[in-house]
């Protein structure tokens, strides 16, 4: 019996996204902490990376050879049914019959902006049947809640407690340790972690942090930036 079931298909070979990168965190913290893994993939999905990540840890792989809202009601029951008692997604789509199969489901909503009309109806319906529901903001969390009239958890990138262990402790001591290294105080920073994508503002996000900077606040901006337009753009910011 494996400790949880994962859907791991965001992580596609050749592509990150932002939610692969809190899936990918969730997944460190999960292997470091050795929880046993029942990861499920599709014909995309990087499995070497994966398989880098559960080296030294008792993982297995089950494969969705199609994919799809319909095809996901039926196979990853019949893929995990009798093998945990938990299952972890990132997409909204889960398969309704876990909860009454004995399964805890556990979602992980980043936002619900790009959401279709379906999407919104299928949360609507079946928003109360996961033990948990997670999204990483205060905007997103009332808005989920909106639609699913319950509790939703407001998280950051590491969602490993979800497992019902102490599990962020030390994904926390090593972000304190890094900071550290850097010379960098906690509580004396702001932290942006993402794409430079127009919608994100973070030119914004700098102008204010300029204004703050002439006020004498003393405070330090750190940009944690990947992917979008960040190396056509970066000259704009110089060295700050």
């Amino acid at each position: 019996m494996f400790d949880i079931a994962i859907d791991c298909r965001e992580i596609v070979i050749g592509r990150r996204t932002g939610l692969s990168r809190n899936l990918i965190a969730f997944l460190k913290a999960v292997a470091k902490n050795r929880k046993s893994s029942l990861l499920l993939l599709d014909d995309q999905t990087d499995a070497n990376f994966l398989a880098q990540i559960f080296h030294d840890v008792s993982y297995d792989f089950a494969f969705i050879k199609k994919s799809g809202v319909f095809y996901d009601q039926i196979i990853i029951p019949k893929l995990i049914f009798g093998r945990t008692k938990k299952f972890f997604s990132i997409y909204p789509k889960f398969p309704v019959i876990l909860p009454f199969l004995g399964i805890e489901v556990y979602l992980f909503i980043a936002d619900i902006i790009s959401f279709s009309w379906l999407q919104i109806g299928f949360l609507r319906l079946f928003g109360r049947l996961p033990k948990r529901i997670f999204t990483p903001t205060d905007t997103s969390r009332y808005n989920i809640e909106k639609i699913v009239k319950r509790q939703v958890i407001r998280v950051y990138q590491d969602l490993s407690y979800i497992l019902g262990d102490e599990l962020n402790s030390s994904v926390d001591e090593e972000i304190s340790s890094a900071m550290k290294k850097k010379g960098i105080e906690k509580g004396k920073f702001i932290l942006y972690v993402g794409n430079f994508n127009p919608h994100k503002n973070v030119e914004v996000l700098v102008r204010a942090f300029n204004l703050m900077q002439n006020v004498g606040l003393d405070l330090g901006l750190i940009l944690v930036l990947a992917g979008g337009w960040w190396e056509e753009r970066k000259g704009n910011f110089g060295n700050r």
